[in-house]
Formats: C-alpha cells, sequence, structure tokens
C-alpha cells in the first residue's frame, strides 16, 4: 500500500511538473504575443502617421495645381486678347499705309508749292501730321502688346513647367501612400488576428479607453480661459464637426459587446473637411492607440471636444482655432477599415453626451 502511495507521488509530480510547465510556457506566448502586439502597434502608428503626411501633402498639391491652372486660364486669356488687339491694330495699321500710299502723289512740298488754296493746303498738311501721329501711336500700341504677348507666352511657359512638375510629384506622392496604406492592411490583419476572441477585443477596448482617459487627465490640467460666449452656455447651439451618418451614438454598446460608446461615430467620405465645433486651444494632434490621428481642443471652463480616426491633421498642438475652422479630414486611422470620424466631448475629463450640445 504505501509502495503505491509513492508512485501516485511521483505521478501526481510529474503532472504537476507538466502543468507548471505549460502554464509557463502559455505566460512566454502571452509575454511574446504582448510584445508582438506593441510592436504591430507601434508600426501602425508609424505608418498612419506618415499617411496622414502624405495626405496633406497631396491636398497641398492640389490646391497649388489649382491654383497654376488659374494663372494658366488667366494667362491663356490675356493671350487670346492681346493676339485680337495686335489683330484689329495691324489691321488699322495696314489701311493707314493703304491711304497713305494713295496720297503718295501728293507729297507734302507739291501742296505746300500749290497757291491756288491755302487753306486747302493747310488741311492737307493738317491731315497728314494727324496720320502720322495715329501711325506713330498705333505702331507704338503694336510694339507694347507685342511685349505683353511675349511676356504672357514666357510666363505661360513656366507654369506650364511647375504645374508638369507639381503633377509628378502628386504622383509620387500617391504612390508612396499607396504603399504605406498596404502595409497598413496588413499589419490591421495582424492585430486582428491577435484580437479574435470577444474577451481580448474587451481588453483592447479597455486598454484604449485607459490610454486615452490618461491623456485626458494629463492635459485637463492645463485649463485655459478664452473670451466669447462660456462653453456651459452653448448647449443645443454647436454644429457637429462633420456631415454624415451616424452609425454610432453616445452610450450605444460597443461592437456587439458590453462597453457602452464614450462617443459618436460619424460615416464621412475620405477626406471630408472635420471643423471644430468651437474655438479652443489644440492641446493634442498626435496619433493615439485605438483612436488613430486625434486632435483634442480644450474650450475652457473644463470643456474639451475630440476628434479621432482622420485621415490628416491640418493644427499643431498650441494652435487657437476658432469656430468652424478645419482641423482635420476623415478617415480610418486607428486600425479601422470604413472612413469615420470618431467625435466625443468630455467635461472635467469626463465623457458628455454630443448629442445635447450639437444639433
Amino acid at each position: 500500500m504505501q509502495s503505491v502511495s509513492a508512485e501516485a507521488v511521483v505521478i501526481k509530480q510529474a503532472e504537476l511538473s507538466h502543468v507548471t510547465r505549460q502554464i509557463q510556457s502559455l505566460k512566454k506566448i502571452i509575454v511574446d504575443n504582448q510584445v508582438q502586439s506593441a510592436n504591430l502597434q507601434q508600426q501602425l502608428k508609424t505608418a498612419e502617421l506618415e499617411i496622414g503626411k502624405l495626405s496633406g501633402q497631396v491636398i497641398h498639391l492640389t490646391q497649388a495645381l489649382a491654383a497654376q491652372q488659374k494663372i494658366l486660364d488667366t494667362l491663356a486669356v490675356t493671350q487670346q486678347e492681346t493676339q485680337l488687339k495686335l489683330k484689329i491694330q495691324d489691321d488699322a495699321l495696314a489701311h493707314q499705309l493703304r491711304a497713305a500710299w494713295q496720297l503718295g502723289s501728293q507729297n507734302q512740298l507739291k501742296i505746300l508749292l500749290n497757291q491756288e488754296s491755302l487753306s486747302a493746303a493747310n488741311r492737307h498738311l493738317m491731315y497728314y501730321k494727324t496720320m502720322n501721329e495715329a501711325r506713330a501711336k498705333l505702331i507704338m500700341a503694336i510694339q507694347q502688346n507685342l511685349t505683353l504677348l511675349q511676356a504672357t507666352l514666357k510666363a505661360s511657359k513656366a507654369h506650364q513647367q511647375t504645374l508638369k512638375k507639381l503633377l509628378a510629384e502628386k504622383e509620387y506622392q500617391q504612390k508612396r501612400q499607396q504603399r504605406i496604406l498596404t502595409l497598413r492592411q496588413g499589419l490591421i490583419t495582424a492585430l486582428g488576428s491577435q484580437t479574435q476572441s470577444k474577451q481580448q477585443q474587451i481588453d483592447t477596448l479597455l486598454a484604449n479607453q485607459q490610454a486615452l482617459q490618461e491623456t485626458i487627465t494629463r492635459l485637463k490640467q492645463k485649463e485655459i480661459t478664452l473670451t466669447g460666449l462660456p462653453f456651459n452656455q452653448l448647449q443645443r447651439k454647436l454644429a457637429w464637426p462633420v456631415k454624415g451618418t451616424f452609425v454610432t451614438s453616445y452610450g450605444s454598446l460597443t461592437d456587439g459587446s458590453n462597453q457602452r460608446s464614450y462617443g459618436t461615430v460619424i460615416k464621412a467620405p475620405t477626406g471630408t473637411p472635420v471643423h471644430a465645433i468651437y474655438s479652443g486651444r489644440v492641446v493634442f494632434a498626435d496619433w493615439l492607440r485605438g483612436f488613430g490621428l486625434l486632435i483634442i481642443i480644450n474650450h475652457g471652463n473644463q470643456y474639451m471636444s475630440l476628434y479621432g480616426r482622420n485621415q490628416a491633421i491640418y493644427i499643431k498642438p498650441g494652435q487657437i482655432v476658432r469656430t468652424g475652422d478645419v482641423i482635420a479630414a476623415t478617415g480610418n486611422s486607428g486600425g479601422y477599415n470604413n472612413s469615420a470620424l470618431y467625435f466625443e466631448m468630455r467635461q472635467n475629463g469626463t465623457p458628455i453626451n454630443p448629442a445635447i450640445w450639437c444639433r
């Protein structure tokens, strides 16, 4: 009996050792996954920041192209008008030359020597003088318009070269953007494979909210005072930051879990302008896990507004913005697939319902 008990102890110890090794192996897998997830998040951050930078450059190039095209259109009109003036002036000069040739047989000396009619001679001389002055003015006007036409053609050629360079630069930046977008999609797929279970998804959401809360706690200490109507008097007076379709409202369940949303998700096409709901100071304009390219504006009196998942950010921390200013463009940064704006409002660091304030 004693020998059997000893054997059982040996078996139990072996099982315990096996379980211990399994636990250690699982812990290592968990740590490795956490490290890999952190690395993937960092890569996603780098990729989406670069996409935001490139998106801003593409928008700037698009605006520059439009400005160059406008200049070229103006130069084309100037060229057409100048060429028309030159044609009219050339025709007028040709008419004057024909008239002068027809009167060539009656030169001025012959008219002066003609004593039969002094008044007629004076009229002929005055006519010659007027014709010569008109011809001189016409020739000067033609020369001026030729100079203008040459300058216009030269400017047009220069702007066409600028336009060509801008188009090439825009195409290059768009190709770079597309390569990084492909990389980003791969990172999202890799991250998704690590958060397949419902509990892992909930843990990720909680971690994202914790990261945001820590950021808010740090930022809300920097209270500011702004002129204008106090924020607490603006209920139902503010416009939503973007026009689009509301897909998630404040307090609704997130992705079928029991976690409530602290903000509102407004679906809008990529690149849709995002507006500041009210004047304030930008206290955050960077990438944050789960929220992508995020902007936080301090409106004073402990009120803040948050704008996440942007494709591009147009403002910098410390900058003062006014009501309605375009501060960003909608996108899907933060690891999302659909273009939308995540919008949130906070009072003293606590989430509040944006629908109470915006209409």
